[in-house]
């Protein structure tokens, strides 16, 4: 994969990009499912004490595929060399190059084309137009 991505190599792996972050979020919302289930047995056996090992072990075991899903995607994307700022909002950076130096071309899903960047020190709220310097 690209150290650097054009504006076109951004655009290009955004149907790849896109099916990936909807099944993490998928997986993402699974898990804190589960976690939230996790943490009510918790405080419900510690204030009556009733028995939930049970649950708790069920919970447990659909605990680990979902850890791994999760761990496979940030994978891939460490692979693609895309950074992701914010899973819930399928918000990414593509690390490319402007006049030189290092810079992130910014996406957020449910945007059509990659049409932002910033600089490494900043972030969304910093975001700028792409210009024809990514061409």
């Amino acid at each position: 994969m690209p150290t650097f991505y054009t504006l076109r190599e951004a655009n290009e792996r955004l149907p790849e990009l896109t099916t990936l972050l909807l099944h993490l979020q998928e997986e993402g919302r699974k898990l804190a499912e589960i976690h939230g289930e996790q943490m009510a047995l918790r405080i419900r056996v510690r204030s009556n004490g009733h028995n939930v090992e049970e649950r708790v072990a069920a919970l447990k075991k659909g605990e680990a595929p979902l850890e791994e899903e999760l761990r496979t995607g940030i994978e891939q994307l460490a692979a693609w060399n895309i950074q992701v700022k914010d899973l819930e909002r399928g918000l990414v950076d593509f690390p490319a190059l402007r006049e030189g130096r290092t810079v992130f071309l910014c996406w957020e899903m449910g945007e059509p084309e990659v049409g932002f960047w910033h600089e490494t020190t900043t972030g969304y709220a910093n975001r700028q137009p792409v210009d024809d310097q990514f061409a």
